[in-house]
């Protein structure tokens, strides 16, 4: 019969060339400086960190419950929010500040502290529709003296 020539498809596996000890250092290297890049742009900021501790300093400071202490609590979170403002963990714990330190003060603040409170809720539900502090500081803000079935409503 006739001989055909043989191609690269035909060839078996013993006759495909070895991978070099060359190649194989190449791409060892190559995969070690991908994961490296990775790892470092997924990494953790200094102002990550930051925000964290500030997040952490506000709830903190709210749960000694004093007004003095929630006002300091909710200006860890201010500072954190604006650090962060895309953070809606923090939106939504200065929202919750802001409602509890609204039950505590006067007449003549409350109506301003409120306010801050929704906006603070209302950017934490933008960012994250279902973020628990934020849902729970809109269930609770004042006024809610004599409308028990609103507030009773919204906590639902």
């Amino acid at each position: 019969g006739v001989e055909r020539p043989v191609t690269t498809e035909q060839a078996p596996a013993s006759l495909a060339p070895a991978p070099t000890r060359r190649s194989l250092l190449s791409g060892v290297v190559l995969a070690t400086g991908a994961l490296g890049a990775g790892a470092w742009l997924l990494r953790p900021t200094r102002k990550d960190a930051e925000v964290r501790a500030l997040i952490a300093q506000g709830e903190n400071a709210v749960k000694a419950g004093m007004p003095d202490t929630m006002r300091q609590g909710a200006g860890f979170l201010q500072e954190a929010v604006r650090l962060a403002p895309n953070n809606a963990e923090a939106w939504g714990k200065l929202a919750l500040a802001e409602t509890y330190l609204a039950e505590q003060v006067g007449p003549d603040e409350t109506a301003e502290i409120v306010l801050r409170a929704q906006q603070a809720a209302a950017r934490a539900q933008a960012l994250r529709p279902d973020q628990p502090d934020a849902m729970a500081a809109i269930s609770i803000l004042p006024p809610y003296f004599g409308a028990w079935r609103e507030a009773e409503q919204r906590m639902k």
